[in-house]
Protein backbone atom coordinates (compact mmCIF):
# COMPACT_ATOMS: atom_id res chain seq x y z
CA UNK A 1 0.00 0.00 0.00
CA UNK A 2 2.84 2.27 0.42
CA UNK A 3 2.91 3.34 -3.47
CA UNK A 4 -0.49 4.17 -2.83
CA UNK A 5 0.46 6.88 -0.19
CA UNK A 6 3.59 8.19 -1.63
CA UNK A 7 1.29 9.01 -5.21
CA UNK A 8 0.99 12.98 -5.30
CA UNK A 9 -2.08 14.79 -7.12
CA UNK A 10 0.47 15.85 -9.79
CA UNK A 11 2.24 12.61 -10.58
CA UNK A 12 1.26 11.18 -13.76
CA UNK A 13 0.34 7.66 -13.19
CA UNK A 14 -1.19 4.38 -15.02
CA UNK A 15 -3.72 2.85 -13.40
CA UNK A 16 -5.72 -0.25 -15.05
CA UNK A 17 -8.57 -2.32 -14.75
CA UNK A 18 -10.72 -5.35 -16.61
CA UNK A 19 -14.30 -6.26 -16.95
CA UNK A 20 -16.28 -8.90 -18.92
CA UNK A 21 -13.94 -12.18 -17.59
CA UNK A 22 -16.24 -14.61 -15.62
CA UNK A 23 -19.65 -14.18 -17.66
CA UNK A 24 -20.00 -16.52 -20.97
CA UNK A 25 -20.82 -14.00 -23.71
CA UNK A 26 -19.22 -11.02 -22.71
CA UNK A 27 -15.51 -10.09 -24.02
CA UNK A 28 -13.05 -9.84 -21.91
CA UNK A 29 -12.27 -5.84 -21.83
CA UNK A 30 -9.20 -4.33 -20.18
CA UNK A 31 -8.61 -0.62 -19.77
CA UNK A 32 -5.09 1.42 -18.84
CA UNK A 33 -5.41 4.92 -17.83
CA UNK A 34 -2.72 7.64 -17.48
CA UNK A 35 -3.23 10.78 -16.22
CA UNK A 36 -2.17 13.38 -12.94
CA UNK A 37 -5.18 14.02 -10.62
CA UNK A 38 -4.73 17.39 -10.40
CA UNK A 39 -5.29 17.43 -14.20
CA UNK A 40 -9.39 16.27 -13.42
CA UNK A 41 -11.99 18.39 -11.68
CA UNK A 42 -12.46 17.51 -7.94
CA UNK A 43 -16.34 16.43 -8.71
CA UNK A 44 -15.38 14.37 -12.36
CA UNK A 45 -12.40 12.63 -9.63
CA UNK A 46 -15.00 11.92 -6.63
CA UNK A 47 -17.70 10.39 -9.44
CA UNK A 48 -15.11 8.03 -10.56
CA UNK A 49 -14.97 6.16 -7.21
CA UNK A 50 -17.17 3.66 -7.30
CA UNK A 51 -18.23 2.08 -10.90
CA UNK A 52 -19.80 -0.41 -10.04
CA UNK A 53 -22.49 1.56 -8.34
CA UNK A 54 -23.39 3.61 -11.79
CA UNK A 55 -26.28 3.62 -13.28
CA UNK A 56 -25.78 3.12 -17.75
CA UNK A 57 -26.79 6.59 -17.14
CA UNK A 58 -23.86 7.90 -15.50
CA UNK A 59 -21.46 5.30 -16.75
CA UNK A 60 -22.04 6.97 -20.22
CA UNK A 61 -21.83 10.81 -18.92
CA UNK A 62 -18.51 10.04 -17.16
CA UNK A 63 -16.82 8.05 -20.12
CA UNK A 64 -17.77 10.83 -22.44
CA UNK A 65 -16.33 12.95 -19.52
CA UNK A 66 -12.94 11.27 -19.26
CA UNK A 67 -12.10 10.28 -23.02
CA UNK A 68 -11.83 13.87 -23.48
CA UNK A 69 -9.84 14.89 -20.52
CA UNK A 70 -7.52 11.68 -20.32
CA UNK A 71 -5.08 9.36 -22.14
CA UNK A 72 -5.92 5.80 -22.32
CA UNK A 73 -5.65 2.63 -24.26
CA UNK A 74 -8.73 -0.17 -24.17
CA UNK A 75 -9.62 -3.49 -26.19
CA UNK A 76 -12.46 -4.97 -26.14
CA UNK A 77 -11.02 -8.30 -27.37
CA UNK A 78 -13.46 -10.23 -29.74
CA UNK A 79 -14.84 -13.70 -28.60
CA UNK A 80 -13.35 -15.73 -31.69
CA UNK A 81 -9.60 -14.57 -31.00
CA UNK A 82 -10.19 -15.24 -27.12
CA UNK A 83 -11.93 -18.66 -27.99
CA UNK A 84 -8.44 -18.96 -30.31
CA UNK A 85 -6.32 -17.67 -27.60
CA UNK A 86 -7.34 -20.27 -25.19
CA UNK A 87 -7.32 -23.00 -28.05
CA UNK A 88 -3.84 -22.35 -28.10
CA UNK A 89 -2.74 -22.97 -24.56
CA UNK A 90 -3.30 -19.79 -22.66
CA UNK A 91 -5.73 -19.24 -19.78
CA UNK A 92 -7.98 -16.51 -19.36
CA UNK A 93 -5.32 -15.04 -16.82
CA UNK A 94 -2.70 -15.21 -19.05
CA UNK A 95 -5.37 -13.52 -21.78
CA UNK A 96 -5.77 -10.66 -19.72
CA UNK A 97 -1.80 -9.98 -19.25
CA UNK A 98 -1.06 -10.40 -23.09
CA UNK A 99 -3.68 -7.54 -23.82
CA UNK A 100 -2.76 -5.44 -20.30
CA UNK A 101 1.26 -6.27 -22.10
CA UNK A 102 -0.10 -4.94 -25.41
CA UNK A 103 -1.70 -1.77 -24.05
CA UNK A 104 0.91 -0.74 -22.15
CA UNK A 105 3.55 -0.68 -24.69
CA UNK A 106 0.60 1.65 -26.63
CA UNK A 107 0.68 4.05 -23.77
CA UNK A 108 4.79 3.80 -23.55
CA UNK A 109 4.94 4.17 -27.45
CA UNK A 110 2.53 7.13 -27.36
CA UNK A 111 3.04 9.19 -24.05
CA UNK A 112 5.72 7.77 -21.72
CA UNK A 113 8.63 10.42 -23.31
CA UNK A 114 6.33 12.81 -22.57
CA UNK A 115 4.35 12.32 -19.41
CA UNK A 116 6.17 9.42 -17.76
CA UNK A 117 4.68 7.69 -15.20
CA UNK A 118 5.58 7.93 -11.47
CA UNK A 119 3.96 4.31 -11.35
CA UNK A 120 2.03 1.49 -13.36
CA UNK A 121 -0.88 -0.14 -11.18
CA UNK A 122 -2.98 -3.14 -12.71
CA UNK A 123 -5.79 -4.86 -10.35
CA UNK A 124 -4.70 -7.58 -8.75
CA UNK A 125 -5.79 -10.59 -10.11
CA UNK A 126 -2.84 -12.54 -9.36
CA UNK A 127 0.60 -11.96 -7.59
CA UNK A 128 3.44 -9.97 -8.92
CA UNK A 129 5.20 -13.12 -9.16
CA UNK A 130 2.41 -15.27 -11.29
CA UNK A 131 1.97 -12.45 -12.87
CA UNK A 132 5.72 -12.11 -14.23
CA UNK A 133 5.83 -16.16 -14.76
CA UNK A 134 2.83 -15.28 -17.32
CA UNK A 135 5.37 -12.34 -19.18
CA UNK A 136 7.74 -14.91 -19.22
CA UNK A 137 4.94 -17.82 -20.63
CA UNK A 138 4.19 -15.15 -23.34
CA UNK A 139 7.88 -14.00 -24.54
CA UNK A 140 8.24 -17.53 -25.28
CA UNK A 141 5.29 -18.30 -26.91
CA UNK A 142 5.03 -15.17 -28.68
CA UNK A 143 8.26 -14.21 -29.35
CA UNK A 144 7.41 -10.78 -28.52
CA UNK A 145 9.92 -7.95 -26.94
CA UNK A 146 10.37 -7.79 -23.08
CA UNK A 147 8.57 -5.35 -20.54
CA UNK A 148 11.29 -3.23 -19.30
CA UNK A 149 10.19 -4.26 -15.54
CA UNK A 150 13.13 -2.19 -14.28
CA UNK A 151 12.40 1.07 -16.19
CA UNK A 152 8.80 0.87 -15.88
CA UNK A 153 8.26 -1.61 -12.59
CA UNK A 154 4.41 -3.09 -12.16
CA UNK A 155 2.47 -3.00 -9.28
CA UNK A 156 -0.62 -5.37 -8.82
CA UNK A 157 -3.23 -4.12 -6.05
CA UNK A 158 -6.66 -5.95 -5.65
CA UNK A 159 -9.27 -3.78 -5.85
CA UNK A 160 -7.42 -1.12 -7.36
CA UNK A 161 -10.20 0.57 -9.08
CA UNK A 162 -11.51 1.27 -5.24
CA UNK A 163 -8.15 2.55 -4.41
CA UNK A 164 -6.81 4.69 -7.40
CA UNK A 165 -8.46 7.40 -9.35
CA UNK A 166 -6.82 5.86 -12.97
CA UNK A 167 -7.92 2.15 -12.14
CA UNK A 168 -11.35 3.83 -11.59
CA UNK A 169 -11.20 5.76 -14.65
CA UNK A 170 -10.37 2.55 -16.32
CA UNK A 171 -12.73 0.35 -15.12
CA UNK A 172 -15.82 2.88 -16.25
CA UNK A 173 -13.77 3.45 -19.78
CA UNK A 174 -13.67 -0.80 -19.85
CA UNK A 175 -17.22 -1.03 -19.15
CA UNK A 176 -18.78 1.54 -21.31
CA UNK A 177 -16.74 -0.15 -24.18
CA UNK A 178 -17.91 -2.99 -23.34
CA UNK A 179 -21.35 -2.07 -23.08
CA UNK A 180 -20.92 -0.48 -26.44
CA UNK A 181 -19.41 -3.65 -27.97
CA UNK A 182 -22.45 -5.82 -26.42
CA UNK A 183 -25.12 -3.33 -28.24
CA UNK A 184 -23.22 -4.24 -31.23
CA UNK A 185 -23.20 -7.63 -30.97
CA UNK A 186 -26.83 -8.03 -29.89
CA UNK A 187 -28.14 -5.53 -32.83
CA UNK A 188 -26.19 -8.22 -35.40
CA UNK A 189 -27.16 -11.51 -34.20
CA UNK A 190 -30.73 -9.74 -33.54
CA UNK A 191 -30.59 -11.17 -29.71
CA UNK A 192 -30.43 -10.15 -26.24
CA UNK A 193 -27.54 -12.13 -24.61
CA UNK A 194 -28.55 -13.15 -20.81
CA UNK A 195 -26.29 -11.78 -17.97
CA UNK A 196 -24.69 -14.99 -15.85
CA UNK A 197 -27.01 -13.86 -13.19
CA UNK A 198 -29.96 -14.91 -14.57
CA UNK A 199 -28.98 -18.33 -14.22
CA UNK A 200 -27.36 -21.27 -15.62
CA UNK A 201 -30.82 -22.81 -16.92
CA UNK A 202 -31.92 -19.75 -18.43
CA UNK A 203 -28.38 -19.30 -20.38
CA UNK A 204 -28.89 -23.16 -21.76
CA UNK A 205 -32.16 -23.13 -22.40
CA UNK A 206 -31.20 -19.25 -24.18
CA UNK A 207 -28.40 -21.15 -26.21
CA UNK A 208 -30.10 -24.08 -27.40
CA UNK A 209 -32.85 -21.76 -29.02
CA UNK A 210 -30.24 -19.36 -30.84
CA UNK A 211 -27.78 -23.34 -31.76
CA UNK A 212 -31.12 -24.56 -34.02
CA UNK A 213 -30.94 -20.76 -35.70
CA UNK A 214 -27.03 -20.79 -36.06
CA UNK A 215 -25.63 -23.59 -35.32
CA UNK A 216 -22.72 -24.54 -32.89
CA UNK A 217 -20.96 -21.59 -34.30
CA UNK A 218 -23.17 -19.08 -32.45
CA UNK A 219 -21.27 -20.07 -29.59
CA UNK A 220 -17.96 -20.34 -30.99
CA UNK A 221 -18.37 -16.53 -32.14
CA UNK A 222 -20.28 -15.06 -29.08
CA UNK A 223 -19.20 -17.33 -25.66
CA UNK A 224 -16.03 -18.13 -24.07
CA UNK A 225 -16.48 -21.82 -25.39
CA UNK A 226 -13.83 -23.53 -22.72
CA UNK A 227 -16.49 -22.80 -19.74
CA UNK A 228 -18.36 -25.87 -18.83
CA UNK A 229 -21.38 -24.50 -19.94
CA UNK A 230 -20.64 -25.04 -23.25
CA UNK A 231 -20.63 -28.78 -22.13
CA UNK A 232 -24.06 -28.59 -20.27
CA UNK A 233 -25.05 -27.20 -23.42
CA UNK A 234 -23.69 -29.65 -26.01
CA UNK A 235 -24.41 -33.32 -23.66
CA UNK A 236 -28.50 -31.58 -23.81
CA UNK A 237 -28.74 -31.61 -27.08
CA UNK A 238 -27.03 -35.09 -27.93
CA UNK A 239 -29.33 -36.03 -25.35
CA UNK A 240 -32.59 -34.76 -26.97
Amino acid sequence: MDILNSIKPNSYVVGCDEVGVGEYFTNLTVCCALFKESDLESQLLEQTKDSKALTALKLENLYNQLIEKIKFQVIVLEMEKYNYLIEQGFNSHVIKTILYLKILKQLKKEHFSTTPPQAIIIDGFVSLETFESYLLQIYQKLNIKHWNLKKYPLTLIKKADEKLKQASAASIIAKYSLTMTMQKREKKWKTIFPKGSSGIENIVNYSLAEIKKHSLDFLRKNAKYHFKTTQTIIQRIKNK
